[in-house]
């Protein structure tokens, strides 16, 4: 357009299509002769000519009209346009969501219940859709894997097979499947055009369940069925033990296990087993896969396999028997006349009996077994260390039924072997407990005992012997100075000490087992001197038995008797926990009964019966224990009859007063039944009192002037039907105003109190009264309580409730004594009209109060300060030990360094050395009585030093002419110093000849000293000072050549007579 003046143009758009359409000056137009500027129309909408928006009348909607208009402002200049759409053919387009990339699981390939894949339907993996303006579309595939694919009319993509990860099939073979989905248009005809999506489908792998496929699923009795495995992931493991089979039948509705195991095999072979009969099998089987690369156990796959149909019986008429169990066992090692633990079992379908045998061979000399029942006994000895192999012991054992089959099956008899099972026995290790062996089990003073140690288990090493002595063989034992050691064996010779007392050879070893180990062998009798010591015999079990309620004095069994070797007399006594319940016969040792025992109250005794001849070992006298045994005493229970007491609140039974019948019987009454009768003589007429069943009745004004009677039916410990019954005195009249108090018939004036008791303590119950007044208003009268008698100051009474206490200040012993003696008196304090009179007694009981023993702990006593010299061997003190039940006692010490005798005697277990800086020694001396309490002293024990002889040793012991001898010094003194040495030479060793130039330590002997005794002497100084000297002497000549052999020394005579 082009403005006269020159003005701005204004572009604007209107008529009917103005809205479809924008219109801009072109910013780039140059102007020229004819316009001064230039505008540009564009489409505001995108034309679709299958969705025309136009307003042409002439062609249509797919015409567009509108004006342009050029305005200066003032005047506007129009043109008239006119725009038609033309159809063109237009590409399809996808439409909704595109699948590029699809991720899908392979299909599960896991076989039905009948073995077979079931159908597949093969699923939809992606679909599509699309448009296109002139009409509809089509579908296809492209690309390297599109055959793998179908696509339908309806864009539906599916694989032509089931895909599985284990067998890929696209291109690549890493089950990543590329195809391009293609739409293209159908109504352009010859012109087509397509619009494509290329597709990424990866299937993964998942988990694959595995199959166990049956071979036989009817099975009869004897079929052998196969259990086959597979599993589509593959990889099943076949390594060693990797899968694991159970082969279960159900039984009642559970499925039982029938076998198990671990195997490398991917299938189970099992003959089926009569015990099957009627139940359906399946098997079960746990493994690793090719998706199990961790081998974790936990995550083993696990498959069971269909049922097979019940199991069908063997149709033979007769069935062999077949072994159940038994077959592998184990047992410790040890003496023959065992029975394995476990029987050898067997079954026969038909119920026939069976018999057992044992083949000849293998291991089978060392066993037998009962053909009847299966079990096995050993018939010798099981020694682990001689077992071979893994500690594996075999023998096989047959069995046959009887009876076998014909050509005909029919049933015959037959002995023939049906069955046989190799039992494989494992000998188990245990410790074995180390023998000590003594040469002589019964020795004299002056006779050599060796002693030797065997250990089942072998490797003995690091043996320490030691010997000691002992009194009774039992307790007490105290080592013998100077008999340590560690060789393979040991001997001792015994020595007048020894005389009376037992000896024991004690060793501490390491075995194959391990160390720790010890063993001890004791001589059988004490060693005999000039006396031989009483003991008790083998024979004797200390057992004995007394009858409860035994009077004072009686019997208790035989008497426990010991014997001598020289029939010397003999005296017993009796210790231990018990033994103030008994007495013994010195002479016999027959112990009796001091006071009536009860069974009730306790059913059996300990004592402690002593012996002595009267001499020690060596004949010199001595009252010493030479043999004690422990012996136990039961008491018999015996029927014993129920007593009924009467009780009432009155002194005596009087109308109108209840009385209340007790039955006492020490058996244990129980179901007590009560009835009461009345009788005018206390003899015979004795009515019953009807309805009176209770342990209580209130005499009537009938029964006053007559006798009544209480009568118990019951049972107790030791049976039914028992009675008791009590008579009462005459009933006398009504009790007047005031009834005086009375103590009751079951009052037994007893009590009981502990040694150790302390003042205030209340002895036993109150010893208390009745009173038929108490409680009555009118009357009022409270009872008072008073203390008499001969041991009255050693106690005090609670005036209102007759409560015995035990004075304070007041110490009981029992060892000094043991029963006191009191009445208790009573008074209501009125008279019998209910007037006061406090001064009266109405009355007393005399009450026996019995001390119980209480164990106390012994009190020691002796120097707590000894010394010793140095290198003694002597007792270091003696001590004492005051026990106030006069037990025996047991002395200790709490160092090994020390031992202690049954006197008190303290020993060092060696000499001491001072020389070695230990010169002080703090230990605590113990007694100990049989019921545990000790008592102790703190001791210390110095050692003090003594002046010791130097002590000189020459070798070689002997020599020839060049040779060397070397003297060495040994002072236990020590700090050995100026040394001046001097050899010398003697033909006859008393007079001695100083050798020129021999003043050294060592010497070497020349031609001149053949023939002659050498000896050396020291002077020198030691820890203790100088002037010390000290010589040794050679034992032989020296010789003037070496001898090239020795001759043992022999006996002239091979056997010389003594008398002495």
């Amino acid at each position: 357009a082009r403005d006269e003046e020159g003005q701005d143009i204004i572009w604007t758009i209107t008529g009917p299509d103005a809205t479809d359409f924008v219109i801009a000056e072109d910013s780039g137009f140059v102007p020229t002769a004819v316009a001064d500027e230039s505008a540009i129309a564009r489409w505001n909408i995108v034309p679709d000519f299958e969705d025309p928006m136009g307003s042409s009348t002439d062609v249509g909607a797919n015409g567009y009209v509108f004006t342009v208009n050029a305005s200066d402002g003032t005047n506007t200049s129009t043109h008239e346009v006119f725009v038609r759409i033309f159809d063109v053919n237009e590409r399809p387009e996808f439409t909704g969501t595109v699948e590029t990339a699809i991720t899908l699981d392979e299909h599960d390939a896991t076989l039905d219940a009948s073995f077979q894949e079931p159908p597949y339907a093969f699923p939809v993996i992606a679909t599509y859709t699309g448009r296109d303006e002139e009409g509809g579309v089509t579908w296809s595939l492209t690309g390297t894997d599109a055959a793998d694919f179908e696509i339908d009319s309806g864009g539906n993509v599916t694989f032509k097979e089931t895909p599985s990860f284990e067998d890929p099939k696209d291109s690549g073979g890493d089950n990543v499947y590329n195809f391009t989905v293609v739409v293209t248009d159908i109504l352009s005809k010859t012109n087509r055009r397509t619009a494509m999506q290329p597709v990424t489908v990866t299937v993964r792998d998942i988990e694959e369940t595995g199959v166990v496929q049956v071979s036989n699923l009817d099975p009869v009795v004897g079929d052998r069925i196969t259990f086959t495995l597979s599993d589509p992931d593959g990889g099943i493991d076949t390594g060693q033990t990797s899968l694991s089979w159970t082969l279960r039948a159900q039984e009642s509705g559970v499925w039982q296990p029938i076998s198990l195991g671990a195997t490398s095999s991917k299938t189970l072979m099992y003959t089926v087993d009569e015990d099957d009969t009627g139940k359906p099998l399946r098997a079960e089987v746990s493994y690793f896969d090719r998706r199990n690369a961790d081998r974790d156990f936990a995550n083993r796959k696990m498959v069971t396999s269909g049922e097979t149909a019940p199991v069908e019986a063997d149709p033979l008429p007769n069935v062999k028997p077949r072994f159940r169990s038994g077959s592998n066992q184990a047992m410790e090692e040890g003496e023959a006349g065992r029975f394995l633990p476990d029987r050898i079992t067997a079954t026969d379908r038909d119920g026939d009996n069976l018999t057992f045998g044992i083949q000849d061979g293998q291991d089978s000399a060392l066993f037998e077994i009962n053909a009847s029942t299966g079990q096995v006994r050993t018939v010798g000895a099981l020694d682990f260390e001689t077992v071979g192999g893994q500690g594996l012991l075999f023998f096989t054992v047959t069995l046959h039924d009887g009876k076998g089959l014909d050509g005909s099956n029919m049933v015959i008899n037959d002995d023939s072997i049906d069955a046989t099972t190799v039992v494989s026995v494992r000998v188990l290790d245990v410790e074995e407990e180390g023998v000590v062996t003594l040469s002589v089990p019964e020795p004299g003073v002056g006779t050599t005992v060796q002693a030797t140690l065997t250990d089942g288990d072998g490797s003995i090493s690091g043996r320490s012997w030691r010997w000691w002595r002992s009194r009774d063989g039992r307790t007490g034992w105290t080592p013998i100075p100077g008999t340590t050691s560690s060789a393979t064996s040991t001997s001792y010779t015994t020595v007048l000490a020894d005389a009376g007392f037992y000896l024991r050879a004690a060793v501490s070893y390491t075995d194959r087992r391990g160390g720790g180990k010890r063993a001890e062998g004791i001589t059988a009798l004490r060693v005999f001197g000039e006396n031989q010591q009483p003991t008790f015999p083998a024979t004797e079990n200390g057992a004995r038995s007394v009858s409860e309620n035994s009077r004072s004095g009686t019997n208790v069994g035989a008497p426990v008797a010991a014997e001598d070797p020289e029939n010397d007399r003999l005296t017993y006594s009796l210790s231990g926990a018990d033994a103030a319940s008994f007495s013994i016969v010195g002479g016999s040792g027959q112990l009796r009964v001091k006071e009536p025992l009860d069974f009730e109250t306790r059913s059996s005794y300990q004592v402690t019966v002593d012996v002595h001849d009267g001499k020690d070992g060596l004949g010199n006298t001595s009252a010493e224990i030479d043999d004690s045994i422990d012996v136990t005493i039961t008491v018999g229970n015996v029927d014993e009859a129920g007593v009924v007491t009467l009780t009432t609140l009155t002194a005596t039974i009087q109308a109108r007063v209840e009385v209340t019948a007790v039955l006492e019987d020490d058996d244990g009454p129980s179901s007590v039944n009560w009835a009461w009768h009345r009788s005018p003589n206390g003899r015979t007429d004795w009515v019953n009192l009807v309805g009176e069943t209770s342990d209580r009745y209130t005499p009537t004004l009938v029964d006053a002037g007559n006798f009544i009677r209480a009568t118990a039916s019951y049972t107790d410990g030791h049976g039914q039907n028992k009675t008791a019954s009590k008579v009462s005195p005459r009933v006398g009249d009504p009790p007047p105003v005031n009834s005086a108090p009375a103590f009751p018939a079951t009052e037994d004036g007893k009590r009981d109190v502990p040694e150790d008791a302390q003042g205030g303590d209340a002895i036993g119950d109150p010893v208390a009264a009745n009173d038929v007044n108490a409680g009555d208003s009118a009357v009022n009268d409270p009872l008072a309580y008073s203390l008499t008698g001969t041991d009255a100051a050693s106690f005090t009474i609670d005036a209102g409730t007759g409560q015995i206490r035990l004075a304070q200040g007041v110490s009981l012993d029992f060892e000094g004594k043991r029963t006191y003696r009191v009445t208790v008196q009573v008074s209501d304090g009125r008279d019998q009209n209910g007037d006061d009179d406090s001064d009266a007694i109405d009355a007393s009981r005399t009450v026996t109060i019995s001390v119980t023993n209480i164990n106390e702990a012994p009190v020691v006593s002796g120097n707590t300060s000894p010394s010793i010299a140095e290198n003694s061997s002597a007792a270091i003190a003696t001590y004492t030990a005051a026990d106030p039940e006069r037990d025996t006692l047991e002395w200790s010490v709490n160092s090994n360094d020390f031992w202690i005798s049954s006197r008190g005697q303290l020993y060092f277990a060696s000499p001491p050395d001072y020389e070695d800086g230990n010169t002080s020694f703090s230990i605590r001396v113990t007694a100990a009585d049989p019921g545990g309490l000790t008592g102790s002293l703190d001791v210390t024990v110095a050692v003090t030093d003594v002046e010791e002889v130097g002590v000189l040793t020459i070798s070689p012991p002997r020599g020839w002419d060049g040779t060397r001898f070397e003297a060495e010094l040994e002072d236990d003194d020590g700090s050995p110093s100026g040394f001046s040495w001097q050899w010398e030479r003697s033909s006859n060793r008393s007079s001695w000849d100083e050798i020129a130039g021999a003043t050294a330590s060592s010497y070497t002997a020349g031609a001149d000293d053949v023939g002659s005794y050498l000896r050396v002497t020291v002077e020198y100084s030691d820890r203790r000072g100088g002037n010390k000297s000290a010589s040794a002497v050679l034992g032989v000549r020296i010789g003037e050549t070496s001898p090239s052999s020795n001759t043992a020394p022999a006996f002239d005579e091979a056997e010389v007579p003594r008398s002495v």
